[in-house]
Parts: structure tokens; C-alpha cells; sequence
């Protein structure tokens, strides 16, 4: 038997395939509705209800969908009918295109790139993601340039001070 969270996020999707088969609005508004009552950040909501996980909401919609079709060609047409799109591709069913934090909460998603923006602030303040010499690239490239060039003249270290200066222009130990 499926764990709870999984029978609960069954629920969600299939009142989302419901409010679709009404209208693409309230379909919309299903999935708000389930972005907002999931308790946690709106980046784990996100994450819950429309990513692109086989657990998600989103995901779970086109699977019962999918279920329902085979269900009706197996011949059993005692449960809810697939819906009008069931049979297109991800790409062309609406209640999976139309699944973004953008669409369906637009204040959610402000609250979302907010705190997205954040974290990366903290990040850059602790030193993470500081790039000083190109992550030393440029300091080997120089390297190898000085010593290609003050080396004996061979073929092999004319081509690697071609190289290296070519790629970094002409370096400041050289000037």
C-alpha cells in the first residue's frame, strides 16, 4: 500500500485533472490552491506540487491520466474517464504546460525568486562563489607562457607560447 503523502498528492492531482476538465483557469487555481496549502518554503512547494519528479502533483496528474486511458482500453469504464488531452504528449496537455509557479502563483513565485536571490547573497557574503583568476586558470596559462617563453626555442615550446599567449593575451609577467 502507497504511503501517505503519495495517497495525498493522488488527491491533489486528480482534483487538479478535475478543475481542469472544467476550465484551464480553475485548473490553475487547483494548483495554487495546492501551492499554498503545503506547509514548508515556496521553493519546497514548488518542488511538491509542479516539478518534473514522478512524485509531484504535476507529474502525478499525467499518470492517473495515463492510467485512466489504459484502464478504458482494457475495457474497464466503470472509473473517471481520461480527460480530452490524455492522449497528446506532455508537451501539449494543459494541465502540464500551464504548470509553472509563474503562472499558477504569480506572488508566490516573486516570494520564491526573492528567496532564491537570498540565499545566493549569503552565499557570495561566506566566499562561496568568488572567482579570482579565473579559478587560477589564468595564473597556469601565464605560467606556462613565461616558462615556454624563456626556455630553449624548440618547436614544441614555440607552439605552447603561440598557445597560451593566444589565449590569454600578453601576460603581465612579460611586460
Amino acid at each position: 500500500m502507497p504511503c501517505e503523502s503519495v495517497i495525498e498528492t493522488r488527491i491533489e492531482a486528480d482534483a487538479v485533472l478535475a478543475a481542469y476538465i472544467v476550465s484551464n483557469e480553475l485548473g490553475r487555481m487547483a494548483y495554487s490552491n495546492s501551492l499554498q496549502s503545503y506547509d514548508g518554503s515556496p521553493a519546497a512547494a514548488n518542488g511538491h506540487v509542479l516539478s518534473l519528479r514522478g512524485t509531484s502533483v504535476r507529474m502525478m496528474a499525467c499518470r492517473i491520466d495515463d492510467e485512466r486511458v489504459q484502464e478504458f482500453k482494457a475495457g474497464n469504464v466503470s472509473g473517471e474517464a481520461p480527460t480530452k488531452w490524455a492522449t497528446l504528449p506532455f508537451a501539449e496537455r494543459p494541465y502540464y504546460t500551464q504548470a509553472t509557479l509563474q503562472r499558477v502563483s504569480p506572488i508566490m513565485h516573486i516570494k520564491n525568486v526573492a528567496s532564491q536571490n537570498d540565499q545566493r547573497l549569503i552565499k557570495m557574503d561566506t566566499g562561496k562563489f568568488i572567482v579570482s583568476d579565473g579559478h587560477m586558470l589564468v595564473q597556469k596559462v601565464t605560467e606556462l607562457a613565461v616558462t615556454a617563453l624563456t626556455s630553449e626555442m624548440t618547436p614544441r615550446n614555440m607552439a605552447r607560447s603561440l598557445t597560451a599567449v593566444s589565449r590569454v593575451g600578453w601576460p603581465s609577467a612579460l611586460d
